[in-house]
């Protein structure tokens, strides 16, 4: 069911970029879910696999391995669209966006090795945009190796986290510091280590994952309502104000929803297709605006709406699956699985 769960927060991330006049607010709280999730899986990870014998290097590499491979085969995909099609970056995508807005191309030393590595060295303008997420999960990837073996440590890690979101509220920060900043997702990761020690302690019944499964959604439709935000998608100016605190109740039921899944006893069993959807998420992630870089210089009418998303989306899965099979999975199978089999041994 996590594999499900992953799926459709990807599916909100794109549904936010290509279709922002519909619930423009999702691919925020989707973000937010995922780092939720990720910092779950690092804590469950960290404490049940990587110990022994050289378990820092190999979690290290393995972490690497994890990220690099799909997002730097993404990154080649991207430029070589831009290349081959430099025109599209003139087409109004919204009232908000150009194409140019995400063809960004690196220039310079500090440009290319930034998104070369996911570095905060260069300007802070990536090719494959999304991936400024994937930049806050590779620092804590590094940070989550000290907070997360103690759980004293993890309270202590998600109090420290609320404190600085309530200096943030004081100090009347902008969205952007609270969303895209490090210091601003410590909150959501340290939900997901919070989840994992949780796990240890909490069962909770099918009745708490139909609540969960049912409020998560719910939430997402009635959060213009519940925090007084305009559903109409304004522009930039839409995440400046206190509609962005909903972020924060999205993510607790998030979480719930996550421990939920994690801890019941009989959770729904989608075999085989939950397995699938759940690698697919990752490629999702990263290719979509590539796909729409395609769509566009294939001629796939940007008027058209419902043809546009149709065709997109299935471009998408399309190029997902190819990702996922001649590349995620190659690595999953041949390198990381065999780290993981020597750092249990």
């Amino acid at each position: 069911m996590l594999g499900l769960f992953r799926y459709t927060l990807a599916l909100m991330v794109v549904f936010s970029h290509l279709w922002p006049e519909f619930l423009w607010w999702q691919g925020t709280y989707a973000v937010t879910c995922f780092y939720v999730i990720s910092g779950y899986l690092m804590s469950k990870i960290l404490n049940e696999v990587y110990v022994g014998k050289s378990w820092l290097l190999r979690y290290g590499i393995n972490r690497c391995l994890r990220i690099f491979p799909a997002y730097l085969v993404t990154l080649l995909l991207t430029l070589s669209a831009i290349a081959v099609y430099p025109e599209v970056a003139n087409i109004q995508f919204n009232a908000y966006t150009t194409l140019g807005d995400v063809m960004s191309v690196p220039t310079g030393f500090w440009g290319w090795a930034e998104n070369l590595s996911l570095l905060y060295v260069g300007d802070g303008k990536l090719t494959v945009s999304q991936s400024w997420s994937l930049r806050v999960e590779i620092v804590f990837y590094f940070v989550m190796v000290f907070l997360v073996r103690n759980p004293l440590l993890v309270l202590a890690w998600f109090f420290v986290s609320v404190c600085y979101l309530v200096y943030l509220e004081a100090s009347s920060a902008s969205f952007m510091a609270r969303y895209m900043s490090v210091l601003g997702a410590s909150f959501a990761f340290s939900i997901g280590a919070l989840v994992h020690q949780l796990t240890k302690k909490v069962q909770l019944s099918r009745l708490h994952l139909f609540l969960a499964s049912v409020l998560l959604p719910l939430y997402l439709w009635q959060a213009p309502s519940l925090w007084g935000f305009p559903p109409e998608h304004l522009g930039w100016q839409a995440f400046f104000g206190a509609e962005s605190y909903g972020l924060y109740g999205f993510t607790f039921l998030g979480a719930y929803l996550l421990l939920a899944m994690v801890t019941c006893d009989k959770p729904p069993s989608f075999g085989s297709l939950g397995i699938a959807l759940g690698n697919l998420a990752y490629p999702i992630f990263l290719t979509h605006w590539f796909v729409v870089i395609l769509a566009l210089g294939f001629g796939v009418p940007l008027q058209n709406k419902l043809v546009f998303i149709i065709s997109t989306l299935g471009g998408i899965h399309l190029v997902s699956i190819a990702m996922f099979y001649l590349v995620e999975r190659p690595v999953n199978e041949r390198l990381r699985r065999q780290i993981r089999t020597q750092t249990a041994n």
